[in-house]
This record gives C-alpha cells, sequence and structure tokens, in this order.
C-alpha cells in the first residue's frame, strides 16, 4: 500500500463545504498555480459567489445550478453530500465547446462529505516527446487500476497541500502542506458518454490518437475523526490584525509554523496534482506537523490550546498507523526485485517476489523470524524455490536492505555502492549511502520505479525508528561520528540553498536540535563538547573546513569541502587575472580622453570627468575589472564604450555573460546600434544558454568548418569520435550541479579542462545576482591563462542572489583589503537625476554604509519632486483610483477599465515599450501583493489573457529545437521574461522571438504561446499577467515610471529590497503607503535598513568576514583589530590609538534613541570626544543628511566634543594632519569653525 498527496486550491474557509468568506479577495483560487487553474479561471462566476459567499455549496445548486469550480477541495471538512454536475475539460476549449456542449453530456456524480477529488496527471499523460499525447486506453485503465489499488481503506494517508498559488509559501514559489487524512473509501473514475463520431474527429487530430473516454479524477473519502487541516488560517488572521511593525514580528512567527515542502526528494510527490507517497516520507511528512504544534504551544495562544492538542491527538493516530504499516523491513519487496531482476523476466517478477513474500510469511510467521532462522526454506512450485535459492545466498545483503524504503531503481544503485565499497562497510556506516549515492533521476507514476534521490530521513528511520511507535530497535546510535557528520552535511547543503556557504558551531547545533525527526535530536543533546572532540577525528576532516576565528574573537565556522572546492575555484580564477596588468598606451589614453570629452558633452554636469577617467583607464590596464554603481550611474554606457575599444585593438573573441534573459536584452539593446550584435567576434549570451548550448554549437562548427573559429576554440579541445558523447556528459554534470549535486563537482572540473572556450576579454553584466556555484561552473570553462580582461559589473547594494554566496560582494571586499583598489570603482554620479532630486537622496540613504535616522528618511519623503511622488490607500478602490491618476499624469490613456489604461500607455508608439511604467511590490501573496494587484486591482477580477495584456514568465522555460536537423533542449524563455498579447491577439515575447530567429519552428514554441490563449486547459499557467510585479523579479531592469507599493512591514522588506526598488526608475517613482504604515514610514524605513540580505549571509570566499562592508583591518595597541569601512578610517583610527587613552569604532551611545553612529570615540586626559569623517560633502544629498545629524549631536550636547574631518584635494600627510587634531586637544586649542561641517573641523 502507499499513502497519497492531494493537491488543494487555496479555500479562506478552511475547506468547510462552503463558499468564500471573500471569494473576490481570495485571487489564490484562480491564480495560475492553484489546482486546475485554467478550468477555475475560466468557470469561476465571482459576482454569484460573492452574493452566495460563506453559504453551502448546495445554496448555489439550488439557486443557480452552480458548483464552485474548485468543488475537488471544498469538501474535505464537509459535512454534507453534494450532487456534482460538470461538464468535459475539453468544453472549456473555444474551439470544441459547441461540439462538446452539445454533444458530450456533463459528468454527474456526487461529492461525498469529508471528501476530495484528486487525480495523478502523471498516469494519463505520453512521455515527452513521444508521438502520442496521450497512452493508450489499456494502459491508462491498467495504470488506474494499480495506482488507486495501492490507496488503502483506513491505512493509507491523504496529505493536503496547496500549490505555490497560496499566502504562505508562495513568495518562494514553493508547495506548503496544509492537513492530513486516514483514507476511509475511494471512488474510481467513471466514463464520459461522448459521441463515437466526435470521438473518432478528435482521436483524427496530431498526437491525439489514444483521447481517453474515462474522467481524469477520482474521489478520496476521508475518515473525519482523523481528519486535519493546519491552523494556518488563524495564525494568518492574527497576523493581518497587527500594523506596522508589531506585523512584522507576527510574520516571523508566522513562518515559524508554517510547512513548505523543501526536501529535494519529498518535492516530486507534490506534482501532478497527486502522487503516491512511500512510508518513510509519510511518517517525515506527519513529524513536520509535530514540529509545528510544537512551536505553536511556545508562541502562545495564539490558536486555542484546546485546538492545537486536537491536532495533535490525529498526528499521533496518523504515525500509530504510519509506522504499523511500515513495520521493520518496508523494503523487502523492492529490495528483493535488484537481487532477483536478472533470475526472472520482467513481466514475472513482480508476482514472483508477491509469491515468495506470501510463502515465506506462511511458513516463519513474519520477515523478522525468517531473518533470524538459520532454517533454509524450500519450495515445490519451480520459480518460488528457485528465489528461495537466492534469497539464501544473499540473506544478509536482503536483511540489510530490507530496512530501508527504497524504489526498486534505488535498491539496484545501492547494489552497486556496496559491490564497490564492500558490504560491510556500508552495514558499519550506512550513512555513507548519502555521500555515495549519485543518481540521474527517474520520474514516472508509479514511485516503485522511480529515483528522486535518498535522504537522510530515510537512514535515520531504518537505523533508528521512533520507539513510541515502533515495537523493534536496532544496533544504531544517534549520537556516533558517522551520522552526526551526515546531519552537517545536510544542515549545509540545506543553509547554501538559502544563500550562506558555511555556518558557526553554534548554528550548527541550534540546526541539529531543530532537526525534523525531533525524537531523535529530544535524546541526543549534542552539545560544544561533543563536536570539539569530532572535529579532531578524521571523519569529520575529510567531510568539513573547519575553520577557527575565535583566537580574533570571531567563531568556529563548518564548511562542506564541496563548497570549499567552488570558493577556491573563483578565488585562483580571480587571483589570476588580478596579477595581469597591461600597459596604457598613448593611443588608449587619446581613446579615453576623447570618449569622456563625448559622454560630458550628452551628460554635461551630471558626469564626473575624472571619475570616467579612472573608470576606463584602470579597466584597460587590470586584467581584473570590477565595474559598480547604482542603475543610472552609466555603466552600461562604459562597456557598450570598452566593447568597441577591445574591438578596436583586436582583443577577440569577447564574451558578454548575464545572469537573465531581460538583463540580456537590455545589453544587446545597448549594443545593437553599433553594430556590435552582428559580429561573430562578440557573443552576448546568458550564462545558463552559454553552459547548456556553447559545447555543442562549437562541436558542430567545428566539424562543419573544420577548422577553429574565434567563438569556438578550446584550449584542449581534440576532435574524436567520442566528443559528442562527452560533451553531453559535461551538459549532464553541469544539470546536477545548478539544481545542487555538489558531489559531481570534482568530475565536472576535470572534464571542464579539455571543454575550455579562450575568449580575450569576458564582461559579466548584472554579477551582483550571480550565486557561486553559478559563477565557478561558468569560470571552470573559460581558460584564463588566454583571458587578457575580466571585467566584472554590478551593483553591490543590490539584492543578493538566489544561490550560495554573494561572490561580486566578497571580491570587492578581497580588493579593497589587499589594497588593489585601482582594480575597483564604484560610480557615484547619477547621470538620471540631479542632485536635489528625492529619489537620488532616498536610494544614497538605503545604499549608504551607515544607518539613516528616521528623520533623514523623513526629510525625503516629506515632500514631492519630479522625481518622487507619495500616495496613499487603504483599500483596493483606493489603490486602483491612485493606479488611474498615475497613468493619466504619464500619458493619455482613454478612460476605462485599468488594463485598457495601461494599454494606451504601452502603445503609445510604434511597437509596445513596455517599460514605460511598471508596478512593483515587495511579495508576491498576500494583501497587495503582486498577485492581488495584477488580478484585482489592474485586471478588476478577470482572470482570462485577453489582446492587451501585459505578462510574465514566471518559471524558465526549456524547448527541444531543431537546428541542422538535430533536436536539443534548450532555454527559449527566462523566469522574468516579460511580453505581450497584441491587438490582434499574437503573442509577444521579445527574447522569445529573438530566440526563433535563431532556430527552426518547434511545436514547444507554438505551445508557449499557446499557454497564453483562451484554447489552453493545462494544469497550470506558468506565464502570469505582467502589470505588478515583485522587486525581485525588476531586478536588472529599468523603467520609466514605477509605481511602489508598500502594504505592510513585514520581514521581507529589507535594506537591499528597498535600495533594488528605488533604483528601477528612469523618471519617476509613485510611492503608494498604506494609510496604517503612514505615521510610522521613516521609522519602519530606518528598520529595514537594518535587516540586510547580504549581511546576513556567511560565506568564506577571500576569508571570513564580521561584515562584507568593513574590509580594511585596524590593529588596535591593545591588541584587538576591528574591521573599519574604509582606508581614510583605518589611517584616522590607527593615528587615534596611537596618541589617545581609549578608541572606540562606531560607539553606540545614541544608536537606540537617536539611531545614529559616529566614526570614532576617543578618549585624551579623561575626556570623551567624538570624530566623524564626511566623505562626500561635495554630494548635496550627503551634505543635507549630515546637517541633519549635527543637528542631533548638538540636541544630545556633545557639540563642542565633536570634530570633523575631510580630505584635502591636495597631496597631505593625513596621519600628520591627525596628530595635529591630538596636539590641538591637548593644548586646549581645539580649532573653531564656522558653515555647515561641525564647530570643529579640520582637513586632513
Amino acid at each position: 500500500m502507499k499513502h497519497v498527496t492531494v493537491r488543494f486550491a487555496w479555500h479562506d474557509n478552511k475547506w468547510n463545504g462552503r463558499i468564500c468568506v471573500d471569494p473576490t479577495g481570495n485571487f489564490y483560487c484562480r491564480d495560475n498555480y492553484s489546482l486546475i487553474s485554467p478550468r477555475i479561471q475560466k468557470r469561476i462566476n465571482l459576482d454569484l459567489e460573492g452574493r452566495l459567499k460563506e453559504r453551502p455549496v448546495s445554496d448555489a445548486l439550488k439557486s443557480a445550478n452552480y458548483i464552485p469550480p474548485c468543488y475537488w477541495s471544498i469538501n474535505a471538512l464537509g459535512e454534507k453530500d453534494y450532487p456534482i454536475t460538470d461538464p468535459h475539460p475539453f468544453q472549456d476549449l473555444k474551439r470544441m465547446s459547441e461540439k462538446f456542449s452539445k454533444q458530450a453530456p456533463p459528468l454527474k456524480s456526487t461529492l461525498r462529505h469529508n471528501s476530495v477529488f484528486t487525480w495523478c496527471f502523471k498516469l494519463g499523460f505520453g512521455e515527452d516527446r513521444s508521438e502520442q499525447l496521450y497512452v493508450p486506453t489499456s494502459e491508462l485503465k491498467k495504470r488506474v487500476d494499480v495506482y488507486t489499488g495501492e490507496i488503502s481503506k483506513e491505512k493509507s494517508i491523504a496529505f493536503f497541500y496547496a500549490n505555490y498559488s497560496n499566502p504562505l509559501t508562495g513568495d518562494d514559489y514553493r508547495y506548503v502542506l496544509l492537513g492530513a487524512g486516514l483514507v476511509e473509501g475511494l471512488e474510481k473514475p467513471i466514463e464520459y458518454s461522448i459521441p463515437q463520431s466526435l470521438l473518432q474527429e478528435l482521436r483524427s487530430g496530431d498526437r491525439m490518437q489514444n483521447f481517453p473516454t474515462s474522467s481524469w479524477q477520482f474521489q478520496i473519502n476521508l475518515k473525519p475523526e482523523t481528519t486535519f487541516i493546519m491552523p494556518y488560517h488563524e495564525y494568518l488572521r492574527w497576523t493581518e490584525d497587527a500594523q506596522g511593525t508589531q506585523r512584522s514580528e507576527r510574520w516571523k512567527k508566522l513562518e515559524e509554523i508554517v510547512i513548505p515542502i523543501n526536501e529535494g526528494n519529498v518535492i516530486p510527490h507534490f506534482k501532478y496534482v497527486s502522487m503516491h507517497v512511500n512510508h518513510d516520507k509519510a511518517i517525515f511528512l506527519l513529524y513536520l506537523f509535530k514540529r509545528s504544534l510544537r512551536k505553536m504551544k511556545e508562541h502562545g495562544e495564539i490558536v486555542p490550546y484546546s485546538e492545537m492538542e486536537k491536532i495533535e491527538f490525529v498526528v499521533d493516530r496518523l504515525l500509530n498507523i504510519a509506522w504499523k504499516e511500515r513495520s521493520k523491513y518496508p523494503g523487502f519487496e523492492n529490495s528483493l526485485h535488484s537481487i532477483l531482476k536478472t533470475d526472472f523476466a520482467p513481466e514475472k517478477l513482480k508476482d514472483t517476489i508477491s509469491a515468495v513474500r506470501s510463502f515465506i510469511l506462511k511458513k516463519t510467521g513474519s520477515l523478522d523470524k525468517f531473518f533470524s532462522s538459520t532454517t533454509r526454506l524450500t519450495a515445490e512450485e519451480p520459480a518460488i524455490a528457485k528465489a528461495l535459492r537466492e534469497i539464501e545466498v544473499n540473506k544478509e545483503l536482503l536483511r540489510f536492505l530490507s530496512i530501508f524504503d527504497f524504489s526498486t531503481i534505488q535498491f539496484s544503485n545501492v547494489k552497486e555502492i556496496i559491490n564497490k565499497i564492500g558490504f560491510q562497510t556500508i552495514k558499519k556506516n550506512p550513512y555513507l549511502l548519502l555521500e555515495k549515492y549519485h543518481f540521474d533521476g527517474e520520474d514516472s507514476w508509479n514511485i516503485d520505479e522511480a529515483d528522486y534521490g535518498i535522504n537522510l530521513y530515510q537512514i535515520d528511520m531504518a537505523l533508528i525508528p521512533d520507539l513510541d511507535y515502533a515495537d523493534w530497535e536496532t544496533p544504531y546510535s544517534a549520537q556516533s561520528p558517522e551520522r552526526i557528520r551526515a546531519v552537517i552535511t545536510k544542515i549545509l547543503y540545506d543553509v547554501a540553498r538559502e544563500g550562506s556557504s558555511c555556518l558557526t558551531r553554534e548554528e550548527i547545533i541550534g540546526s541539529i536540535k531543530n532537526y525534523p525527526l525531533f525524537y531523535i535530536a529530544d535524546e541526543l543533546n549534542i552539545d560544544v563538547d561533543k563536536l570539539i572532540e569530532y572535529e579532531k577525528q578524521p571523519i569529520f576532516k575529510e567531510k568539513f573546513v573547519i575553520k577557527d576565528e575565535s583566537f580574533q574573537g570571531g567563531p568556529v565556522l563548518y564548511q562542506l569541502k564541496q563548497l570549499r572546492t567552488v570558493e577556491d575555484a573563483l578565488e585562483q580564477f580571480f587571483k589570476k587575472m588580478m596579477t595581469k596588468k597591461h600597459t596604457l598606451s598613448s593611443s588608449d589614453q587619446s581613446w579615453i580622453d576623447n570618449i569622456v570629452r563625448l559622454e560630458k558633452q550628452g551628460a554635461g554636469d551630471k558626469l564626473n570627468s575624472n571619475e570616467r577617467q579612472v573608470l576606463y583607464r584602470n579597466a584597460l590596464e587590470n586584467g581584473l575589472f570590477i565595474l559598480s554603481g547604482k542603475a543610472g550611474s552609466g555603466k552600461t554606457t562604459a562597456v557598450v564604450n570598452l566593447i568597441q575599444r577591445f574591438r578596436e585593438l583586436g582583443n577577440t573573441p569577447i564574451f558578454v555573460f548575464t545572469p537573465t534573459g531581460k538583463a540580456n536584452i537590455v545589453i544587446r539593446d545597448r549594443l545593437k546600434p553599433h553594430g556590435l550584435t552582428d559580429d561573430n567576434r562578440i557573443k552576448i549570451l546568458t550564462i545558463h544558454r552559454f553552459l547548456y548550448s556553447a559545447i555543442f554549437d562549437a562541436i558542430r562548427n567545428y566539424q562543419t568548418q573544420n577548422k577553429y573559429s574565434s567563438y569556438n576554440r578550446y584550449n584542449e579541445y581534440r576532435p574524436n569520435s567520442n566528443i559528442g558523447q562527452q560533451a553531453s556528459m559535461m551538459v549532464d554534470l553541469i544539470s546536477k550541479i545548478l539544481s545542487g549535486k555538489l558531489e559531481v563537482l570534482d568530475d565536472f572540473m576535470e572534464m571542464s579542462k579539455g571543454f575550455r572556450f579562450s575568449p580575450q576579454v569576458v564582461i559579466i553584466d548584472e554579477a551582483s545576482m550571480i550565486d557561486e556555484v553559478l559563477l565557478s561552473a561558468l569560470f571552470a570553462m573559460i581558460n584564463a591563462d588566454n583571458l587578457k580582461h575580466l571585467i566584472v559589473v554590478g551593483d553591490e547594494k543590490q539584492l543578493p542572489p538566489i544561490g550560495a554566496g554573494r561572490p561580486f560582494v566578497d571580491t570587492i571586499f578581497q580588493l579593497k583589503r589587499t589594497g588593489m583598489e585601482s582594480n575597483y570603482i564604484r560610480l557615484e554620479s547619477n547621470l538620471r537625476f540631479d542632485t536635489t532630486a528625492r529619489i537620488g537622496f532616498l536610494a544614497e540613504i538605503f545604499g549608504g554604509n551607515k544607518s539613516p535616522h528616521p528623520h533623514e528618511i523623513a526629510d525625503a519623503l516629506a515632500k514631492n519632486d519630479s522625481t518622487l511622488e507619495i500616495h496613499y490607500f487603504s483599500s483596493d478602490h483606493e489603490l486602483k483610483e491612485s493606479v488611474r491618476k498615475v497613468l493619466n499624469s504619464i500619458g493619455k490613456p482613454k478612460a476605462g477599465a485599468l488594463s485598457d489604461m495601461f494599454g494606451d500607455i504601452y502603445e503609445d508608439s510604434s511597437k509596445p515599450v513596455l517599460d514605460r511604467i511598471q508596478i512593483i511590490t515587495p511579495r508576491r501573496v498576500g494583501s497587495f501583493g503582486s498577485m492581488f494587484i495584477n488580478t484585482n486591482v489592474v485586471k478588476e477580477g478577470a482572470q482570462e489573457f485577453s489582446p492587451r495584456t501585459k505578462l510574465i514568465c514566471e518559471e524558465n522555460k526549456y524547448v527541444y529545437v531543431k537546428k541542422d536537423g538535430r533536436y536539443k533542449r534548450v532555454l527559449a524563455l527566462a523566469n522574468g521574461s516579460v511580453g505581450y498579447i497584441m491587438p490582434d491577439g499574437s503573442v509577444s515575447f521579445e527574447d522569445l522571438d529573438d530566440f526563433q530567429r535563431d532556430f527552426e519552428w518547434s511545436y514547444d514554441i507554438e505551445n508557449i504561446k499557446r499557454e497564453v490563449r483562451d484554447d489552453y486547459i493545462g494544469i497550470e499557467r506558468t506565464i502570469n499577467f505582467g502589470y505588478a510585479i515583485t522587486v525581485h523579479k525588476a531586478q536588472g531592469s529599468d523603467y520609466e515610471h514605477v509605481i511602489l507599493v508598500i502594504p505592510e512591514m513585514s520581514p521581507f522588506i529589507m535594506r537591499e529590497l528597498l535600495y533594488t526598488a528605488f533604483t528601477r526608475i528612469r523618471t519617476k517613482l509613485h510611492l503608494m503607503i498604506h494609510n496604517s504604515l503612514k505615521d510610522e514610514l521613516a521609522l519602519i524605513f530606518a528598520k529595514a535598513y537594518e535587516n540586510s540580505s547580504v549581511e546576513q549571509r556567511r560565506t568564506l570566499l577571500f576569508g571570513h568576514k564580521s561584515s562584507p562592508y568593513r574590509p580594511y583591518l585596524l590593529t588596535l595597541k591593545n591588541g584587538m583589530t576591528i574591521e573599519v569601512r574604509n582606508k581614510i578610517e583605518q589611517i584616522i583610527g590607527r593615528t587615534l590609538d596611537n596618541f589617545c587613552e581609549r578608541l572606540e569604532y562606531e560607539p553606540r551611545d545614541f544608536l537606540q534613541e537617536y539611531r545614529v553612529l559616529p566614526d570614532f570615540k576617543f578618549e585624551i586626559d579623561g575626556i570623551a570626544y567624538y570624530l566623524e569623517h564626511l566623505g562626500h560633502m561635495d554630494n548635496r544629498s550627503y551634505r543635507n543628511r549630515w546637517i541633519q545629524k549635527l543637528g542631533i549631536y548638538e540636541k544630545v550636547g556633545i557639540g563642542d566634543n565633536l570634530i570633523t574631518t575631510t580630505e584635502s584635494d591636495q597631496a597631505s600627510d593625513t596621519e600628520q594632519n591627525i596628530f595635529q587634531i591630538v596636539s590641538d586637544i591637548k593644548a586646549n586649542s581645539l580649532k573653531v569653525t564656522s558653515g555647515s561641517h561641525s564647530k570643529h573641523h579640520y582637513v586632513i
């Protein structure tokens, strides 16, 4: 028997058999990632449901013969039966609607109380690229019988979940576990009555020969007393009842109890709407419920204690059942399959294994007695006798394997591992399986034939059962170093996916205690002393890098050796490029002078000529050059100019890489007017497309031309008969690495040596979005010896990558720490706005190095100007009207539906200009997240994709394309790509249109466009409305006008998110703030600054850092080392320390009350003085901020003891000038100055 997952459409009334409380507000139900979303989108009647809200489904049936299209899940906790009349899905297709409505009567059934409909959509479809869309009817019936037959009454547990369209985990695009129930019964699918003539017509279509007549749904009846839903709705209401900073704190508690599906080998069981779940995974899911309930109790009675105890009681009952059904040997039949598969024909093997099991149980009473017995069993039936002989030879192995709950494929793979390293080795340390198991992935509706990898919890359950439920024991210890090593390995893998490449020892211990199988952790009591003991053992040393920073007052850090390999590869590549220097010729200098002169003519006083001179000079002189700066600082202009210069100098090939398709389009558009996109010496690619496609393109080009081209030049490439096979292996390794399987990293690094490209210039744009693993994979494919210039472009103040590390930030840190500042520049010029612009002021505040005072933020928000205006709203109607005002102010749209007004703005030229205006929000879900704004504000409840609709792709879309007579799978449409449905109904995505020009017609490409047309009836849509997107999606793009909606204070609003949002604007920001935040807005933004996603990450790239923004070391005379922000602070601090009695960096004297941090506090003759170095007083917004800060210092009474400094324009001895300040203090003759600096100002 198996357990089963069941997808629900989100329901704000807890699936109680009633209409939603707020049908319009529950936009999750009809979003793209709901439950058979296109069907719900086409059939839902929001007006009717609004009139019948909270009423039983029966009322809708009686009054309008209407059943909510989410009926599959609506009655899970409902207490009544309802008749169902459900049209065939093809009736939703425009081209088939009339025929099916007239000729194929609707399905008539009954929705039982406490029941759900579901379907495994893997059952009916053919394999990818197969000739037929559906499997043959006979095969479908066989599959359905097997699938439903495995779901057993009173034994199988149904696990309820929601897809990404939910208010809990939708921001992260993760499934969320909702509840569970014991199966009480099952009703199989029934047949549609489709006339033979219509059936023949359908089956005559392309790939439609096997069109099914069976309905694709079966009903699961749940046992009411053992069915529950987690109290998420109660937590959501509790969170939404709070305002301001209190809501943010409540959000954190909500996140602690929500159960996302994160485990890699569990996630596939939540695809296809329904899938089977084996015993161990079902038990694991039940422990996730227990852990969540434990956390709820810690929170207090947000939910009534009695409600929590009721759910706990049900979970406990389900665990009893699950452990009992699991038994000690859940893998007996599948492991026996791996032993007998060479001795029996495949079609007879399953029946033989079943017969053998029955024979053994009949003879011995139990598998445990069989394995313990020394008596050899014999049988008369030849097949059983043959199997028993083979079992006897492998009895010890079979007993060991049977304690695991693996699929047949997995047991075969495990047997191969055992054959390589020995049975006794694995038996002594079964956790080695986690490290040695390399799987290719095998997806199947039959999970016994699938392979989704193995996980720690599966080994743990086999070796350390929960004795509260299991009646057997094993000789394995939870405290063994082998197991603790496996636990820490998993913790470090998991945290790498969240962004950090290492953890402190204390964080490791905390994570061990939070392990889902906490019945083990509760007895484990792992502590620092135990870890220190294990750290000395070879078993730890061979798996982890353990870096002890405690001698410098820092932590002890753990890192996986695989991630150390990644960071080592990055360090080596960067360091090799750092050593490369080039001599600047007189011709180069003339070119620089000329290009800066031309730039100055175009930008006027906004451009700093000296800054541009330094940029171009250092870019040409250094092998590695990092170009940073906010949007509008002139980075892309510089990149275009440098590419032109490199081409003039003959430094080709030139590779330009971007992390996203959108960024790729931006750089292409800037290069196109200069003819640079048509030059085959210049390649502009996304990193993913390069990694997956470039090798094959290179081989094909070599084979056709039989010579090296500038693009396809390898370092060690030698064509041979198996080069295509080797290239396929390389791409396979790349795919595994980028999906997180770092165990194949060494193989990839070694193999890549034979496939390296040799460009002379590599430029990486939007580099702050690239994680360590992706960047190391890219570098592995580039020959650093032949590379002359590596130019890395980005903005270290933006959001960090989705993935491990922050290599762009860490590399800048290293350049500063090692005194290589000439390899880096951060452009401070703002070529878009003048120095008085309010939006520029906001960007500088959140891109600055010091926490802003709320007064500074309040001043920036105090009044509107040509770059910033603020609107306040309390409801969706008010937000809609504010958006309408903005649209009217930036164009001349015709009055009418909001979506049509957007269309008028976009179409105000020869072709749609989709970046004229963009709504961005911190979140995808929640009140006034991008989903809500798109559906309920712009589209006003409508869900259809009509002409003049803006679109966004929410997932990478891969297709099979044909080129030069061969098919290959390539990325066609990138996550975040923007498109538009033209007035004539045609669908346009700019990067997809470019892609189609490169390849022959593909059915898959047309299928992408079909997804947004009205004749699509798939399970879900991955293309959504694009009027409103998240700030994350907007990163790498900019727009003329941006509407930034801030509806609430939540942990999602962080320093980098606000900075990224404030730097997306080319013309004007329209800031729309919920009225509940109005009085606290400045304080909320100030708190958001302190919440930095970049600083929260831990990495060891170029060493450990307490902060990535403090690269300079200041060693005091007392031996203490302080990390400071810039070189001038290092000089000031060192000099002051030599002559003062006590020195403190960034003292927190005024932080709590006034939120200001002076640079230094020092004592001379027992008197405390404060020093602030003013680094950018030539910048008006910086100067205004300082004047406000000075007022705070005067208010707290330190004006007489405050000293300020600025750097001299002329060469000077900074240390001597600081010494002069000390001398003046000691002589009681501090210089007195007037002006905006301070009472005591020195130029140093």
